[in-house]
């Protein structure tokens, strides 16, 4: 019986196949990147949840990732942490108590 090639070994052929520039394999891990969150989402929401509003709610994906972009690109403008309703400022990398 002929050997059967696993899926890793198509991996590292088509790795193989690809020219081995840092710029293409960027381009192609940021094109790539949405789409693998929507596949996630419907293979969860589909496929294990059985949840048939999924296609529907589908665009709201991409933008929950735009908005966790924004709240974590807006927690390093202030220098106050509120935590177990104790309030905190980050001086010199330590957390003093307000």
């Amino acid at each position: 019986m002929p050997a059967r090639p696993t899926r890793s070994s198509e991996l590292r052929i088509d790795a193989a196949a690809l020219p081995r520039s840092q710029e293409l394999g960027r381009l192609l891990a940021g094109a790539l990147r949405p789409h693998a969150g929507l596949a996630a989402a419907v293979a969860v929401g589909r496929g294990v949840l059985d949840d048939p509003g999924v296609m529907r709610d589908l665009w709201l994906v991409p933008l929950r990732d735009f908005v966790a972009l924004a709240v974590w690109v807006v927690s390093f403008l202030g220098d106050e942490v509120e935590w177990r309703a104790m309030r905190f400022r980050v001086r010199d990398g330590k957390l003093e108590k307000i």
